[in-house]
Parts: C-alpha cells; sequence; structure tokens
C-alpha cells in the first residue's frame, strides 16, 4: 500500500497534509461553483482565498458537458503537501502554477456513488476529466493514457516551466491544445500565462454568448398580384446584433405563387433580409419565413393571385376598380359618336 508520499511534506507524516480537492471534485460536490469569465485579463487564486478560485472554459456552439477548468496549485494552504511535488521533479524554485482540467460529463454513469467509472480507462475512448500536461499530450490520439508527465511540477502552466511541451500557450493550435474531443475547435485560448504562485493571471479568449433572434416581423402581411406579377417582401429581425440572422422562406402553394431569396442588406435599426414573390395563377398562397438559428419564430404573408390584383398581368388597361376594357372597344366609342352627329 502506498503511503501517500505525493501529498507528504518533508519529514512529515504520510497523510498528515493531504491536498486540496481538484476544481472538478468540488464542483461535484457543491462546495464551489466555477466562475465563468468573458475574455480579458483574469486573475486566479488558490482555492478559498477570495479570489476566482476556478474558472470553467466552454463554448456556446458545443455542448454544455464538455468543457475546461482551470485553477491556481501553489505549495501554500491546503496544497502546502504539493511540496512532494518539488522533490520528485526536481525543479528548483517550484511554487504552483495553474492547473487545466479538460471534463467530459458524459462518460460513464455520471455518479461516483454507484459505478465510479468516470475516470475508468477504456482503450479508445476520453475518460471523464483528465489534466492537460503542460508538459506532454494528455492523452494519445487512440484514447491511451500520457505517461509523458504523471503528475510532475511539469504538469502546471506557468512562465518559466522550463519542459513546456508547447510554446507555453493553451489554444486551438498549441501542443497540447484547447480542442474538443471530437477534433471541433473550442475558440478558448490563454495566453501570457504569469509566473506561479498563490495569485495568477493569464489572458483569456473564450467564444462570446450566442445572441438568440427576439424578434421577427414580414411586410407586408398580405398582397394582392395578377398573374405574372411580383412583389418583394422584407423580413426584419432584432436584435441587430444577432449571432445567425439567416432565414428562409417557403411557399405553401407554389403552384399559386413562388417565392425566390434575395441576398442580404443590412441596416442600422435590424437585420433585414429580403425574397421576391411572382404569381403563377389564379388562387392564394402563404409565404413563410423562419428563423435558423433555433429560436423557431415564423412570420407569414398571404398572397393573393387573381383579377384586380398588382403588377403585370396582360395588356389589358384598368379602369375604376380593377375593371379591364379591351382596347379595341376605346376606339370604337369616339366612331359611335360621330355617326350618331350625322
Amino acid at each position: 500500500m502506498a503511503g501517500g508520499s505525493w501529498g507528504c511534506l518533508p519529514l512529515a507524516t504520510p497523510g498528515s497534509t493531504p491536498v486540496n480537492l481538484d476544481a472538478w471534485s468540488r464542483q461535484y460536490l457543491g462546495w464551489e461553483t466555477p466562475q465563468t469569465p468573458s475574455s480579458g485579463t483574469i486573475t486566479l487564486g488558490t482555492p478559498f482565498n477570495g479570489q476566482h478560485s476556478a474558472v470553467r472554459l466552454s463554448s456556446p456552439s458545443h455542448r454544455s458537458t464538455e468543457y475546461f477548468l482551470a485553477e491556481v496549485r501553489a505549495l501554500s494552504g491546503w496544497d502546502a503537501g504539493l511540496g512532494g511535488l518539488r522533490g520528485f521533479s526536481g525543479v528548483a524554485g517550484f511554487i504552483g502554477g495553474l492547473l487545466i482540467l479538460h471534463v467530459d460529463d458524459t462518460v460513464g454513469s455520471g455518479s461516483l456513488d454507484q459505478a465510479n467509472d468516470f475516470n475508468k480507462y477504456v482503450a479508445g475512448q476520453n475518460q471523464g476529466c483528465m489534466a492537460v500536461e503542460a508538459n506532454g499530450s494528455y492523452m494519445a490520439s487512440n484514447g491511451s493514457p500520457s505517461n509523458v508527465a504523471r503528475g510532475s511540477a511539469y504538469t502546471l502552466w506557468y512562465n518559466g516551466n522550463p519542459n513546456y511541451f508547447g510554446d507555453g500557450t493553451f489554444t486551438g493550435s498549441s501542443s497540447p491544445n484547447s480542442n474538443f474531443y471530437n477534433g471541433t475547435t473550442s475558440g478558448i485560448e490563454l495566453r501570457s500565462i504569469s509566473a506561479g504562485g498563490t495569485t495568477m493571471t493569464a489572458d483569456l479568449t473564450v467564444p462570446a454568448p450566442a445572441v438568440p433572434v427576439a424578434g421577427l416581423v414580414v411586410a407586408p402581411q398580405a398582397h394582392s398580384l395578377a398573374v405574372g406579377g411580383t412583389v418583394t417582401l422584407t423580413a426584419s429581425i432584432t436584435p441587430d446584433n444577432a449571432s445567425n440572422p439567416s432565414v428562409t422562406w417557403t411557399s405553401d402553394n407554389p403552384s399559386v405563387a413562388t417565392v425566390t431569396p434575395l441576398l442580404a442588406s443590412g441596416n442600422i435599426a435590424a437585420v433585414t433580409r429580403g425574397a421576391t414573390v411572382r404569381a403563377i395563377s389564379n388562387g392564394t398562397a402563404r409565404i413563410t419565413v423562419s428563423t435558423t438559428d433555433g429560436s423557431n419564430l415564423t412570420a407569414t404573408s398571404t398572397i393573393t393571385v387573381g383579377g384586380g390584383g398588382s403588377g403585370s398581368g396582360g395588356g389589358g388597361c384598368s379602369v375604376g376598380a380593377g375593371a379591364t376594357i379591351p382596347a379595341v372597344l376605346l376606339l370604337m366609342v369616339p366612331l359611335a359618336m360621330l355617326l350618331k352627329r350625322k
């Protein structure tokens, strides 16, 4: 049985100086809710010292069950026993660094109280919570655990780490990187990581939260056309900074009226999309515009095709309330008047 030397201070009784739990364990037990900072320079402190002791880094375009946790681990307080790492690694002057964890909450049964398979090693699969080792890949491409670091001081991220595997940045192109297990880029970056200590700083980049579409209006909401006529419909989306303002157009009766999307045209107040409706035959068609960002908003314009509609409908002359008189009859009227005078 092991003597617990990993968390043991020099000359101390093994087990007398247990190190603090990691950020995922504290989150799981409900001891701490990691912060979710925006992009910018962040300041992190050791657990329970009043600073952000852990941050949760995720992407709004990816599932919420896969993310990264970052926290400071320094040779003080609860982590005084990390001094055992100093002797193991032989890093002179090592006082701590930034621990980065890659978490996938979908692994295993989802509970440590039952099967306890959250971090069970299965060939070809990622584990539930793995340290992203600054001095090597924390998970080989085949899913096998890395044997590069296994818990040395080089595992932590800090300015001055003499054994960085990459260039000391944590990005989508660094090694190891911040990509998700399926290979997609997370957009998460940590740069300019400071020297180790009880307080550390880093320049953080995280994807901005998605802005959903809140409103959708189509104009005109109703219109009449003659066969062959056209009308342009516009769909206005709010807010104007919606992350995905694209829309789709459909006709429920294309034999009566078809719809063709136009190129996007922006304005100051809202994001506007347009479409051309063409009348094909007499009848009624409902033209529906729909958002594509998951907000599931729709708006409808009713198009009526028949006599009296606007648009080009042939060679007739429109008179009064939509009545059409053939041109030959208009020529016959003056002739009849002349004959009557005789």
